[in-house]
């Protein structure tokens, strides 16, 4: 056990610098290829901003029900106690539920794809949200280009997310943890972005940029924790699972408070 976690640690660090450099450029490749085209992003012409957003906060909401009926379903087992029953939040991390075959030799494969498909809902949520607040602030000069890169390294966190949620952790580790780690080294910036694209467009409350910020902060502890304590500890293992978990219960707590105001604001702005 102790090999495998070795195994999965090192694969982690190898994945950190090189998430981070593909993220950037994947951004700046899509940010100019999108900014010819800011009144429809992503081809999405015959949805509505607000069909949009309502789509995002539906994502989301269905995310969260397969990801508590994944856990439901959930056989035991953790990195460190195979012997364990059901998910633990604080021993067991959301890749868990998409192995297909758990730390305690037990079958998951319902398990495994009900949490696939919970993370692709996810995805589509985070980009949606994303695309929506594009939309938005392409009517206001001073936040359009950074709600453009904000968006495109959210598309690029999305795909990340869909990446490891594919790649089930016991049968392609490589493949989950670098897609993870493209992920967590892209969403902080990404969010920041939004943050100050929404600072800057006096349609939106102020709590709107607050929350990407919060948003933001959270992401940066996700990815920290690749240098945090090692899960070959008790403790080790509790910090990063609980961190992890939470930061997933952050994440959408946010999409549905952001989706919220951004169609009140539209409301508004239609209204006049």
């Amino acid at each position: 056990m102790s090999g495998s976690v070795g195994q999965l640690t090192s694969v982690h660090n190898r994945a950190d610098s090189s998430g981070a450099l593909r993220g950037l450029r994947m951004a700046l490749f899509f940010s100019a290829r999108l900014q010819a085209n800011r009144s429809s992003p992503f081809g999405l012409t015959l949805l509505t901003t607000t069909t949009i957003f309502r789509v995002s906060r539906g994502a989301a909401t269905a995310a969260v029900v397969l990801i508590v009926l994944a856990m439901f379903l959930y056989p035991g087992g953790t990195l460190r106690d195979s012997h364990t029953t059901g998910y633990s939040f604080s021993q067991n991390f959301l890749s868990d539920l998409g192995m297909t075959v758990t730390h305690g030799g037990q079958s998951n494969r319902l398990g495994a794809h009900i949490f696939t498909a919970s993370f692709g809902l996810l995805a589509l949520s985070l980009v949606g949200c994303a695309v929506g607040f594009m939309r938005f602030h392409a009517t206001a000069p001073r936040a359009r280009s950074l709600a453009t890169a904000g968006a495109i390294g959210v598309l690029i966190v999305g795909a990340g997310l869909l990446g490891a949620a594919v790649s089930p952790a016991d049968v392609s580790p490589a493949v989950h943890m670098r897609s993870a780690a493209l992920a967590s080294a892209t969403a902080p910036l990404a969010l920041l972005l939004l943050a100050a694209a929404s600072a800057r467009d006096r349609r939106l409350p102020r709590g709107v940029s607050v929350a990407w910020v919060v948003l933001a902060v959270t992401a940066a502890a996700w990815f920290a924790m690749r240098w945090g304590p090692g899960v070959d500890s008790s403790m080790g293992l509790t910090i990063q699972a609980t961190i992890q978990n939470g930061v997933a219960l952050v994440v959408v707590i946010g999409l549905a408070y952001q989706t919220y105001h951004a169609i009140r604001a539209l409301a508004a702005v239609e209204g006049k």
